[in-house]
């Protein structure tokens, strides 16, 4: 374990910035050259989630009792790999957060479990299936701990057990073995983590806009590289957003939706947009009041608009239930 006694760059990768980076390249940079962005500010929902992943993690490290947990401030990381390296030379079973560093990359694994020629790496999800995102991550942790020697014979990710029903909280994990997934993954990792460094190491790269701007995460800096946008985009195309059949609709040259041609064809709620852009006003189907019949006073109106979009009401006719859920036409 000779390469725990590595210094730890300011500008180091992670486990979470490796998976980031893989999504986006200019993603990374931002995230590591501007960490106190205003984009990075995490809002109320995202503050929620990272108090469920904290919550689901406790509850995990219950599922593989008797470990020690390896704390400390999240900014003296040399200090928790230290105590890693100590915790395991004394032998412990099982180790919590285990701090490791290898070629300017610092990983802290969930739950690491002592079995016999070697680990087990366990990377914890508050999901209910492990997802190829997660197995990218296992994948550059299991790299960093063979790089300072420890032997990983298996990998798992522990997610929630869908089955799981209150009160028998016993059943709420499942460990699902990754490990041929992993290895598949882990000839790539070394090469793909010097590209991220070579990029961190540069100007912002260029990147184009696509999928992967919300995939497999929406990405904070999206309002950047997407200001370029026209008004009223294709990529707000209801049932497209920030797909594929978007991009592919802005790779044949239609920027704007009422760029579309009428022998393009599209589904009824975006073919409605289409038109409401071009005539300029609501367009409200034929049939609507039948539609609407049913209800009886009084009435409560649910408001689809996001309040930071332009966007143009269209109303579709049918039965009481199809109403509700199809009275949406945002575009921008």
């Amino acid at each position: 374990m000779g390469r725990m006694n590595q210094p730890i760059p300011e500008r180091r990768l992670s486990k979470s910035r490796y998976v980031q980076g893989l999504q986006c390249l200019k993603q990374l940079w931002w995230r590591v050259h501007e960490p106190e962005a205003l984009e990075l500010i995490p809002d109320f929902e995202t503050r929620a989630r990272f108090e469920e992943g904290h919550r689901v993690g406790a509850r995990a490290r219950r599922a593989v009792p008797g470990g020690i947990l390896i704390a400390g401030p999240h900014d003296q990381l040399s200090g928790r790999v230290e105590a890693t390296r100590r915790a395991l030379e004394d032998g412990a079973r099982v180790v919590y957060e285990a701090a490791f560093i290898a070629e300017a990359t610092y990983v802290a694994v969930d739950i690491l479990e002592r079995i016999d020629g070697g680990f087990v790496l366990v990377e914890v999800k508050s999901t209910t299936e492990p997802k190829p995102e997660h197995l990218h991550d296992a994948a550059v942790q299991t790299w960093v701990l063979r790089r300072n020697g420890l032997a990983i014979p298996r990998v798992e990710v522990m997610h929630l057990d869908p089955a799981c029903v209150h009160p028998h909280l016993d059943r709420l994990f499942v460990r699902a073995d990754v490990t041929a997934a992993v290895e598949e993954l882990l000839p790539d990792v070394a090469a793909r983590l010097e590209r991220q460094r070579t990029s961190l190491a540069g100007p912002l790269p260029e990147v184009p806009i696509g999928p992967h701007c919300t995939r497999p995460y929406p990405c904070p800096f999206r309002s950047r590289c997407w200001s370029a946008l026209p008004r009223h985009p294709v990529t707000n195309l209801y049932g497209y957003g920030a797909g594929a059949k978007a991009f592919e609709l802005l790779a044949a040259g239609y920027r704007r939706i009422v760029d579309l041609p009428e022998d393009l064809p599209l589904d009824p709620i975006p073919a409605r947009q289409r038109r409401a852009l071009r005539s300029g006003g609501i367009v409200v189907e034929p049939g609507l009041a039948d539609g609407l019949a049913g209800f009886e006073p009084p009435l409560a109106y649910i408001d689809f608009a996001n309040s930071d979009v332009n966007h143009l009401t269209t109303f579709y006719a049918g039965t009481p239930a199809a109403v509700t859920t199809a009275l949406h036409g945002q575009v921008k």
